[in-house]
């Protein structure tokens, strides 16, 4: 066993237009096969598009603001700082910013190779 120290240096920052991804541990450009840590940034009033990932769970954790989390049955569900979600794989879901403010929060995947599949 051994442990490896991530440098903090500036990531690159993934702009949408709702908002923006960085990731910060993950992928297989870093070597890692079980996890994916991002921080994801909603702007007020937006939303990322409706999307599955067929490989993973998503585990999102409120930073900051309030995020409206919908999901493929219809339901939906306001994640405030502090709160988080277990979205299983292959379940539609999307977030949206109900907030005037900012939201950001730091989603965690349990793959590297973190999949998409959009509506």
């Amino acid at each position: 066993m051994h442990a490896e120290i991530i440098p903090g240096q500036e990531r690159p920052v993934n702009r949408e237009l709702w908002g923006s991804l960085q990731w910060h541990i993950g992928g297989v450009s870093h070597g890692w096969t079980g996890i994916t840590v991002g921080r994801v940034t909603f702007e007020p009033g937006q939303a990322n598009p409706r999307h599955l990932h067929p490989n993973c769970d998503e585990i999102p954790h409120v930073l900051e603001g309030e995020l409206e989390h919908s999901l493929q049955d219809g339901s939906t569900g306001l994640l405030r700082p502090g709160d988080s979600i277990v979205i299983r794989h292959g379940l539609k879901h999307q977030a949206r910013n109900v907030g005037t403010g900012r939201a950001v929060a730091l989603v965690i995947f349990n793959d590297a190779d973190r999949q998409v599949v959009g509506e």
